[in-house]
């Protein structure tokens, strides 16, 4: 997929990374089958970039090993 927001194409590798073969309760790619659904469902590119990104990142937290101080200093604190 490509951005013409760098900000949004960081975050899209940044998540892709972090989720990288997690799986939903189906079985599916968790980046494929939600994040980016979220992603499509907030407005994808055309949303407002902090919306995007956090579309983009809504589920790093909970399901990765990322801190949120790592989130933080790659992202800002907004």
């Amino acid at each position: 997929m490509t951005f013409s927001d760098q900000r949004l194409a960081k975050a899209y590798e940044f998540a892709k990374e972090a989720h990288g073969d997690q799986e939903d309760r189906y079985g599916n790619n968790l980046f494929t089958s939600h994040v980016l659904k979220v992603f499509e469902e907030t407005g994808g590119e055309s949303a407002p970039s902090e919306l995007s990104v956090i579309a983009l990142l809504h589920d790093v937290l909970e399901k990765t090993h990322v801190r949120a101080q790592e989130i933080t200093e790659k992202f800002g604190d907004s």
